[in-house]
């Protein structure tokens, strides 16, 4: 590996210190960056709380616009008062690289997906999750973003409070509104006419992947795939995806390569992809389906939804999300080694 290409990872180990943390284990990495579990030195004086957090890092030898860290916090700042999305701590840069300080989740959905037996979760849990991965995009679109990977690494529940979901991961996000200098007022910002695809290929809606920009509905997955902007409709199409693998085990398309994913999504009959999932949701896909970029999806609709299969289960909406208990244990953070 050249000196270039090793400068562009950021190497952090055990017990670096990074400002005013040390660093106490790696939690994961992606195209997004890394990300460490960290504690605060507790250093006198300090104006940041003690505890344990996360911290995400990226190289500032990266080319500018591919440093996401920024936008990531702008987003993370304006859901500072969301009920599903991190609390952000703060944001800072050393000499090699960016850093978000951010509150420490538990496991993720994809984590405790996969720790089950047979890979799936109970109905009831689903219903639940879904109900909570709705509130959560809903709290994302209301701030006039869209997420363009939603999937199950980028939920996570609680780390004590383990009956809540939150929704991470922000650095693929895009604005979907801008200010109209003439009109003085915030209107939709205009799709582009082939956009760059951007998030995961199994959850996507079919027009990203023929380079479509993403909607609020888009992260249903038929815009990736036509590389068209992703809206609001397409982060619902990919959680709805999600919810589907959660009680199927796995989704018909996974494996494949994006070409051929695209193709089994476009072809692929609801009866066959729905089977084993509440009739409701063939009402939802309908719902989103004949959404647009520019349209805003009905939440309360697709709520009420998952809310008739609860009571036709006799499922408790109140009651929390119940975990066996060893997909929880690995929940509480480690001991920091002496």
């Amino acid at each position: 590996m050249s000196d270039k290409s090793t400068r562009k990872v950021v190497q952090l180990n055990e017990k670096d210190i990074v400002a005013e943390w040390r660093i106490v284990r790696k939690l994961g990495e992606g195209g997004c960056g890394v990300v460490f579990e960290v504690c605060s030195l507790g250093l006198p004086g300090s104006i940041w709380p003690p505890g344990r957090f996360a911290m995400k890092v990226e190289s500032r030898y990266i080319d500018r616009d591919e440093q996401l860290l920024l936008a990531e916090a702008t987003v993370l700042k304006r859901m500072r008062n969301s009920e599903h999305g991190p609390k952000l701590i703060t944001a800072g840069r050393t000499a090699s690289f960016n850093f978000l300080l951010m509150e420490l989740l538990g496991r993720s959905l994809n984590d405790l997906h996969k720790s089950t037996p047979t890979r799936r979760f109970p109905i009831c849990t689903v219903l639940k999750i879904a109900i909570q991965a709705l509130s959560a995009l809903r709290e994302l679109h209301g701030i006039f973003f869209v997420h363009r990977d939603v999937k199950p690494g980028n939920f996570a529940i609680g780390l004590r409070e383990t009956a809540r979901i939150y929704i991470f991961d922000f650095g693929l996000s895009r604005q979907f509104v801008t200010f109209d200098k003439k009109k003085q007022r915030i209107c939709l910002r205009q799709p582009r006419v082939r956009a760059p695809f951007r998030g995961t290929v199994a959850y996507c809606s079919l027009n990203v992947h023929r380079h479509k920009e993403q909607g609020r509905h888009d992260d249903l997955l038929l815009n990736v795939h036509r590389h068209k902007e992703q809206g609001r409709h397409d982060d619902l199409l990919s959680m709805m995806y999600m919810l589907v693998e959660f009680i199927s085990g796995s989704l018909p398309w996974k494996g494949f390569h994006r070409k051929e994913t695209a193709a089994i999504k476009e072809t692929i009959s609801q009866q066959r992809l729905l089977q084993g999932c509440p009739k409701q949701f063939a009402d939802i896909f309908e719902h989103l389906s004949v959404l647009e970029y520019r349209n805003r999806p009905n939440y309360d609709f697709i709520e009420a939804v998952f809310l008739s299969a609860m009571r036709k289960r006799c499922i408790n909406k109140d009651s929390p999300i119940e975990w066996n208990r060893d997909q929880i244990e690995e929940n509480i953070p480690i001991k920091e080694k002496k």
